[in-house]
């Protein structure tokens, strides 16, 4: 490592305006914080802002096929029906109900195994993070309160222009 180079703190690129939601929010609130913020992934933070899981876009498929992890399990099986085949068969064949879905929970369906970056870091680390991994965003904290989120977008743009490339 060039020892030259000035530390980048991930700070100065991540994306601090963040839409979260809490461990009750209902699978409908949910679904309206999807739809209107067309994001892919979600923290969830309790009453002090500390993150406590995140939920995505896969993590709602379990409202339509509880039996997420049987569907991992047959992936590894060669002959056995592909995700899509078997997702698309219980989502066209759903019946969840209205009731169901204010029943279900954020807590429910969140992933509590998750991997951040603290906002002191340097971006190199994000981006290392992100590609051992295989993720495109990390949620951001300091002192495990959720701070913001970084993208590899964010991460290409400030690369972008710390070599001027693309002005500020």
């Amino acid at each position: 490592m060039d020892s030259t180079r000035q530390k980048k703190y991930i700070k100065e690129f991540m994306t601090k305006k963040v839409v979260a939601v809490n461990p009750q929010t209902t699978f409908v609130e949910l679904m309206e914080v999807f739809r209107n913020f067309n994001f892919h992934t979600i923290p969830v933070v309790d009453q002090n802002k500390i993150l406590v899981g995140v939920v995505n876009f896969e993590d709602i498929m379990k409202v339509f096929h509880p039996q997420a992890s049987l569907i991992r399990l047959l992936k590894t099986i060669p002959s056995a029906k592909k995700e899509e085949e078997i997702f698309s068969e219980y989502l066209l064949e759903t019946e969840i109900s209205p009731e169901d879905a204010q029943r279900t929970l954020v807590k429910d369906l969140m992933n509590t195994n998750y991997v951040t970056v603290d906002e002191e870091a340097d971006i190199r680390d994000a981006y290392m993070l992100m590609k051992l991994h295989k993720l495109g965003r990390l949620p951001v904290t300091h002192n495990k309160i959720l701070v913001g989120f970084i993208t590899l977008f964010d991460i290409i743009v400030g690369v972008l222009r710390a070599r001027g490339v693309i002005s500020e």
